[in-house]
């Protein structure tokens, strides 16, 4: 399965409001492999080469989410996207490098399944800049 998006590029600068544009706009589109886990527990360490949407059930109590494994180095964005579903009511925990919104990571949904969307600039060394974007949607 693939997540379906639009990737948009300019190479100019484009007009903050009624202006015109000039270069060249490119709009492309990219699809990103599903990398389903099952079922986990204790550490979650995601590969990316396997997928960047990361869809798991916690499987017992809490789980730790761990840098993921075949980051791009230096100056090449990593975006990905866990789906995380509470499946005994569990907790998650996140490496240190995950910074969210105001500097807490939000409570995983006990009952349900949350959306977490992620992205590294700095690669597999710096930190990655993560919000949940939904919360007990599926």
């Amino acid at each position: 399965m693939y997540l379906q998006l639009v990737k948009v590029t300019a190479d100019a600068a484009l007009p903050a409001a009624s202006g015109s544009a000039t270069g060249t706009l490119s709009i492309e589109h990219v699809e990103a492999l599903l990398n389903a886990l099952g079922s986990v527990s204790a550490t979650v360490t995601p590969d990316l080469d396997l997928g960047d949407v990361i869809e798991m059930n916690i499987g017992v109590n809490a789980i730790t989410m761990a840098v993921p494994d075949n980051m791009a180095a230096n100056n090449i964005a990593n975006a990905f996207v866990f789906i995380i579903t509470a499946g005994v009511g569990g907790t998650v925990t996140w490496n240190a490098k995950y910074k969210f919104p105001g500097g807490i990571a939000p409570t995983q949904t006990t009952t349900g399944t949350d959306v977490y969307a992620a992205i590294a600039v700095e690669g597999p060394t710096g930190n990655i800049h993560a919000v949940r974007v939904s919360e007990d949607s599926l």
